[in-house]
Parts: C-alpha cells; structure tokens; sequence
C-alpha cells in the first residue's frame, strides 16, 4: 500500500508524524509561485532537517508560528521532506515534549516537568503551565537559563531546576488546605520566575530589558495572556493566581489573602538556601561543618550537621 503524497516506491511506514518546534529556518530556492524552505526541526527526544515546499501555517515563513507544529514527513533519497498539507499548528498541547533537545540545557529537567504535571488532578491548571511553557518563546529559555548570575541554581537549566524544586516543597507543605488550593500555590511556584526569560542572558547577566525592569513586574506580563484564557473557564483560579503571584513577588508584608501564598515565598526561599549551601559546601573537606557566602548582598553562614547525627549514633542503622 502507498500512500498518495509519497512516490511510488515509499510505503506507509516511511512516513512520520512529529510534534516539535522549528529551531531554524532558510529559503533554498523557489518551485513556481511557491517558495521552499529548509528547516531544522526538534522535538525534545528528536531532530530533523527537512525540506517544505510552501506556507502550511499561513504566516510569515521568516517567522515560524510560537506553537508546536505537528509535521508528517517521509524520508527521501535527498533527506526528509514535509508532507505540505498534513502540517498543522498545535495551539494546546498535551505535554512538553516538543520543545527542542537541540535548545534546551538539560532535557532531564523537562521530563521532571512533564512527570510532576502528571501528577496535578486539575486538568484546567495542567493546560493553564502548558500554555506558558509551551509557547518556544517561554518555555526554551525558562529550560535553558540560570536561576541568577552567581547566588544559587547558577548553572544553565538552574532556573528550570529552581522552579520545579520550589513547586514540590510548595505542595508538601500544603498538605492540610484544600486540594485546588494546594496545586494553585504549586503553580505559581512554577512560574513565580517566568519573568526571568526576558531578563536573563544564558550567562545569567542582565538582558537590557532586565536592566529597566524588575523580572517580577515582568512575570505577570508572560502570563497574562494564558491568564485571560484561565479566567474564561475558571475565573476564580485566575484571580487567586494573580493574588498570590502579587503578595509573593511585592513582598507585601501584611498577611496574604489565601495563606497559601506563604509556602510559596518560604518554598523559594527554601530552594536557594538549600542549592547555596550545597554548592559551597562542595568545596569543603567532608568533616567540614561550617561555610560561608560572603559575597555582598548574600552574607550567610550554613551549618551541616551530617557528622554530628553520625556520631552521635542518632540514627541507627
């Protein structure tokens, strides 16, 4: 059996279905009235070059659409070429697996995403973190970028890494609130730093735009699209979203609306000192029980007490 968009000689098993991200793309020539273009195309366990003959997306060519495409293609003696009219655009999509490994520091970070979020039993909250981070635009930078220039996670994918840490100890200290509750604290914990993808360079310097603006103002401006859409079907959610996000991130210090928020703040807190410590205590011979990080601005001192616990035998084997 052959399948009417391939020649003759290409059965049906030649031909795939991807879903990822185009990472580059290049005019080589033109057929007629229509142009065609070589394209680089990732997935987050797969990557391609392709060959696609025309506007399958009705946009600008030179600027591919910041949503996953879901491409068929069949594999050619010259390489692998688009089926044109099987492209589409993925506007809500299921999971994060079409960001590009190709983009992305650390691919392990964004599996641990994809699991926690399977974890999460409100569908609506689910797709609400998949609008943000699925968007290439957002979600290769927060994946890609530290968490800070030199205080903690300050290593590529440390923002990724910091946000996710700060979700988890978020949800584990909000056990006794309702559930909805829980997993809404839980999600402005993932996304309490999205503002960071506009002022952060892969070095973690300040982008220009990071030199003006504090990346907390910013935050609210990534979500405030995929908050719009949250509101249509759940508005409290997106209300209670947007007052959490602004108690934490003003650092208001009269009590907060939904006490929630409190585990937020005390999460990223928790997240920064306990990578701060881990990171200068590397450095330290293993009976080492005292460091500091003295540099201005992050003047603290960690404790650790692994060798006091073992010889004091507090924990018996």
């Amino acid at each position: 059996m052959t399948d009417k968009y391939c020649r003759p000689n290409f059965v049906l098993a030649d031909c795939q279905s991807i879903i990822g991200t185009v990472t580059s793309l290049s005019l080589l020539c033109s057929r007629g009235k229509l142009p065609v273009f070589d394209i680089n195309f990732a997935s987050l366990h797969k990557c391609f070059s392709l060959c696609l003959e025309g506007n399958t997306w009705n946009g600008d060519m030179n600027l591919p659409p910041d949503h996953p495409l879901e491409l068929v293609v069949v594999k050619r003696d010259a390489g692998w070429q688009c089926l044109q009219d099987r492209t589409k655009v993925i506007k809500t999509p299921d999971n994060l697996d079409h960001l590009p490994c190709t983009l992305i520091a650390d691919i392990t970070v964004v599996s641990a995403v994809n699991g926690w979020l399977n974890t999460c039993p409100i569908p609506i909250l689910r797709q609400f973190i998949l609008d943000v981070l699925g968007k290439p635009s957002i979600g290769i930078p927060f994946f890609s970028l530290p968490a800070s220039k030199s205080y903690h996670h300050c290593y590529p994918g440390g923002l990724a890494a910091h946000s996710l840490e700060t979700a988890e100890h978020t949800i584990a200290s909000c056990r006794l609130f309702p559930e909805h509750e829980q997993w809404l604290a839980a999600t402005c914990a993932l996304l309490h730093d999205i503002g960071k993808v506009k002022t952060f360079t892969s070095n973690g310097r300040k982008t220009r735009l990071g030199q003006l603006i504090p990346h907390e103002q910013l935050t609210m401006e990534v979500l405030a699209e995929p908050l719009c859409t949250l509101s249509h079907n759940w508005e409290d959610g997106a209300i209670a979203i947007r007052s959490i996000l602004d108690w934490v991130l003003n650092k208001k210090k009269e009590r907060p609306p939904l006490p929630c928020a409190i585990a937020v703040q005390a999460a990223d807190r928790l997240s920064a000192a306990q990578n701060n410590r881990d990171h200068l205590f590397r450095s330290q011979p293993t009976w080492a029980q005292f460091t500091s990080d003295r540099r201005p601005g992050h003047v603290s001192r960690y404790w650790r007490l692994n060798q006091v616990a073992k010889k004091l035998q507090l924990f018996p084997s």
